[in-house]
């Protein structure tokens, strides 16, 4: 029969390791937070170019137009 001080040390461990779970989760998800926040960032900058390139393509078919 284990002892009460036996069990205290296991219940000590167990609890020493869920501490340790929860710190590598909030690592883990601040990591995570900050790859979307820079997906979010880079779809906004790529739409940005992506309109910039609309308008300069607009604009160079009616230069085009103009001259021929």
């Amino acid at each position: 029969m284990a002892d009460l001080q036996f069990i205290a040390e296991q219940l000590q461990l167990v609890l020493d390791q869920l501490v340790s779970l929860r710190d590598q989760h909030f690592v883990l998800s601040t990591i995570l937070q900050r790859f979307e926040h820079r997906d979010r960032t880079d779809d906004g900058e790529v739409l940005a170019l992506q309109q910039q390139i609309n308008r300069l393509q607009r604009r160079v078919e009616a230069l085009e137009e103009k001259s021929g």
